[in-house]
């Protein structure tokens, strides 16, 4: 049986900007989403630049509960996807939640809750900058 699959709604959390209109007005316009690391102190870094999401305030989405028990990667993906669902416009019955799934495209997030957790963040805290195929297949 072929199936069918319709992209009913969109939804973003970028370094270009926190939902489709702004992300796609920046996109367009091209501006770079690169800048200075602000998340951090980078000054002992040789590459102190990188591309960060800006302006996002997960307890002011979720709640400081909710912010508190999810990574900053997690909780980007739930408001790209609260965004989407709110844009699909679609009357949720149970019927239809069974047959909708979420599809989250991502490049290396995450990196930095898999280091904590891992232990691997505090034997070397530039592991993950760069490069992170070390951390992603278990190396050291």
């Amino acid at each position: 049986m072929k199936q069918r699959v319709v992209v009913t709604g969109l939804g973003v959390v970028t370094p270009l900007g926190n939902n489709v209109p702004t992300m796609w007005e920046a996109l367009v316009a091209g501006r770079s989403g690169v800048g200075r690391i602000t998340l951090f102190d980078p000054s002992d870094l040789e590459v102190q630049i990188a591309a960060q999401v800006k302006d996002f305030d997960p307890v002011a989405l979720f709640g400081r509960r909710v912010a508190r028990r999810n990574g900053r990667f997690t909780l980007f993906a739930m408001e790209a996807a609260r965004q989407a669902i709110a844009d699909a416009d679609l009357a949720f019955d149970d019927e239809l939640k069974q047959a909708t799934g979420v599809l989250i495209g991502a490049a290396i997030g995450g990196v930095l809750d898999l280091l904590l957790e891992s232990g691997k963040f505090s034997e070397c805290p530039h592991l993950g900058v760069g490069n992170n195929k070390g951390a992603r297949y278990g190396g050291s």
